[in-house]
């Protein structure tokens, strides 16, 4: 069950929006398969959603492009690692950083429901970090860093050479 933290449970929050990994990225993967003897190109784009239509939004007009080259790959392989550093980039388009108080549930890697900014944050987020402090003035408060990325389309290409 994914704990809900509303806008009223927290002291205070930081809202944090990446722009350049809000645009469109593409995550090219390049292979030579020592096997088969073949050369293998797997693309990944992950183009931003616009929360209000569900179409892909057409503010972004430069993408971001990665290529890595990873040898003796298949091209599922590639396609899988390409799909992993596609979700590794953008899971960092949206931090949010709060302070609350201190319960001992709240762990890293939990996902948590951030709820009544009412504003596209207002979503999933992966907990990356838990910071409890006890003091005589503050009591037990917790400060929380969780990110996320927005809803994407995803598409792929490949090539073999």
């Amino acid at each position: 069950i994914c704990p809900f933290i509303r806008l009223a449970d927290v002291t205070d929050i930081k809202l944090d929006r990446s722009l350049t990994l809000a645009r469109e990225v593409h995550v090219t993967v390049r292979s030579w398969n020592s096997a088969t003897q073949s050369t293998y190109s797997e693309q990944v784009c992950g183009s931003p959603v616009d929360s209000g239509t569900g179409s892909t939004g057409t503010g972004a007009t430069t993408t971001q492009s990665r290529f890595l080259i990873h040898p003796n790959l298949t091209p599922d392989q590639a396609l899988k690692v390409a799909h992993s550093r596609l979700a590794e980039l953008s899971r960092h388009e949206r931090v949010v950083q709060f302070s609350m108080p201190g319960d001992l549930t709240l762990m890293p890697r939990n996902l948590i429901r951030l709820g009544g900014t009412h504003t596209a944050f207002d979503q999933l987020y992966f907990v990356e970090s838990v910071e409890r402090v006890i003091g005589i003035r503050t009591g037990f408060l917790q400060h929380v860093r969780v990110s996320n990325s927005s809803p994407r389309n995803l598409t792929s290409t490949n090539a073999v050479g």
